[in-house]
């Protein structure tokens, strides 16, 4: 093991939605002295509101990976609150202090951060296999984010469900394709949950599969409870049109052993009203989890109950030199790309704020931080799509089959030069 002990070191751990958006920032406005370093598992971000839809048209699935090339220059940096009276000087831009290195992390302490280093491009199964770096940071973002539902998750869990050629593009678009091989093989697919993504799932393959029978199974009553009864309704009218059932209101008590298998046997699930439903594939979308074990490392009584990282006001975990910000957090906002966009941006001009106090320049005092009002936008099909908010729901037809996917990468400085990247 190398130790790495540059001086005065910012760390990003995780550079999806919202540590692109803390690594862009910090890299355009640290002053002389300071570095950025940003630590990522994968070669490409991965864009996943998009994955239901491209697990069913895989010939798009390229465009969910997003490059990261030109994260640290060139990722979107938005307007914030002044960072203090004097504004901070940073160094000339692109200068090369700054970096985003792939690596998985494997450890933390309240000051250090050690990760492993793929092998030919893949990470070993056993990582005490692999060679580690460790770095020694000021400051760090926590962006780890959650561990996401299994038909979205191109990592996997468990040795049986590790994604072979994970971390890679093309691992990540094989497993998308492999989702699409297991929709086509089945003839009865079963959706459980009827959040944004259990929608997105049974809409679209409804819509591209109408001979197979699709079913959305729901613990509430209502779908989208955080938006106005208008776009439960209309969610629900499209799934009725496009021949969805639909089952609200009964929650799973027992599950198929392995419910993404299409094997020929029939996976079961069976609710606590007592019905029984089942299908060839079950698709198990109720939701990630936070994504923290690893935190412990640093402060285990910052551990939530449900998992989540306890932050301030200002993201800052309370008493260390951490942020914590999206999925990860419990923090004012709801977990969407967006709000951890907005939060990793939020945690670094933060961090900007109390280098000025350390270098003694000003005493700004920090920014709260404060969510947008709550949107969703939810494809109901193809091309139709329904946006919620507080007071009402629109639907539009006007959809294109890759839900505009490559717009995300401008977020990460990427011009789009088609799907090659």
């Amino acid at each position: 093991m190398t130790i790495d002990t540059q001086p005065k070191t910012v760390v990003v751990l995780g550079v999806a939605y919202g540590g692109v958006g803390a690594l862009a920032t910090l890299a355009k406005l640290l002053p002389p002295g300071w570095r950025v370093l940003g630590i990522e598992r994968s070669t490409h971000a991965h864009h996943v509101y998009v994955f239901p839809r491209f697990s069913v048209l895989p010939a798009h699935a390229p465009r969910a990976l997003v490059p990261l090339v030109n994260a640290v220059y060139g990722g979107r940096v938005t307007p914030g609150p002044e960072i203090s009276p004097k504004g901070v000087v940073a160094a000339e831009a692109n200068d090369g202090r700054h970096e985003l290195v792939r690596g998985l992390v494997t450890s933390l302490t309240a000051t250090s951060v050690t990760y492993a280093l793929p092998i030919n491009g893949e990470y070993p199964a056993d990582l005490s296999t692999a060679e580690t770096r460790t770095v020694e940071f000021e400051y760090a973002i926590y962006a780890l984010g959650g561990v996401l539902s299994a038909p979205s998750d191109a990592w996997g869990r468990g040795e049986r469900d590790v994604v072979a050629g994970r971390g890679g593009k093309p691992g990540a678009v094989s497993f998308l394709k492999s989702i699409n091989d297991k929709i086509c093989a089945a003839r009865r697919v079963l959706v459980v949950g009827g959040g944004a993504l259990g929608i997105q799932f049974a809409s679209d393959i409804k819509a591209t599969h109408n001979d197979k029978e699709v079913t959305l199974l729901h613990s509430r009553e209502r779908l989208l409870p955080l938006y106005h009864q208008a776009t439960h309704d209309a969610v629900v009218d499209k799934l009725g049109k496009l021949g969805v059932k639909t089952v609200l209101g009964e929650r799973v008590t027992s599950w198929p052993d392995r419910p993404l298998d299409v094997d020929g046997e029939d996976k079961v699930v069976v609710t606590d009203k007592g019905s029984t439903l089942t299908a060839d594939l079950v698709l198990v979308c109720t939701g990630s989890k936070p994504n923290t074990a690893l935190f412990a490392g640093v402060d285990p009584a910052a551990i939530l109950p449900n998992g989540l990282i306890h932050v301030g006001p200002t993201l800052q975990v309370a008493n260390t030199e951490w942020f914590a910000i999206g999925d990860a957090a419990d923090s004012e906002g709801i977990f969407a790309g967006h709000e951890s966009y907005a939060q990793g941006s939020c945690a670094a001009r933060n961090i900007l704020r109390l280098i000025e106090v350390r270098e003694g320049r000003s005493a700004t005092p920090l920014e709260e931080y404060k969510a947008g009002p709550v949107r969703i936008k939810v494809s109901l099909g193809i091309n139709e799509y329904v946006v919620g908010t507080a007071d009402g729901a629109t639907t539009h037809d006007d959809g294109p089959e890759d839900i505009h996917a490559k717009l995300m990468w401008s977020l990460f400085g990427v011009e789009d030069k088609g799907d090659e990247e």
